[in-house]
């Protein structure tokens, strides 16, 4: 499972912002990038390589 992917950048985001749907949040989980309603260290940075890719992108 690649970390990196647009589904998962849209999950990542979308759980920032409070709108993610239960699949995205089990999602998230099962890459551990959240642990209950909070992103593990993991999930912050793969947020932060997403926001990175999508500068590089526009």
């Amino acid at each position: 499972m690649r970390l990196l992917s647009s589904t998962n950048c849209l999950a990542l985001a979308r759980f920032t912002a409070g709108k993610s749907t239960p699949n995205e949040r089990a999602l998230l989980a099962q890459l551990k990038a959240r642990e209950g309603g909070r992103l593990t260290r993991l999930g912050e940075a793969l947020l932060e390589l997403c926001r990175q890719a999508y500068a590089k992108k526009h």
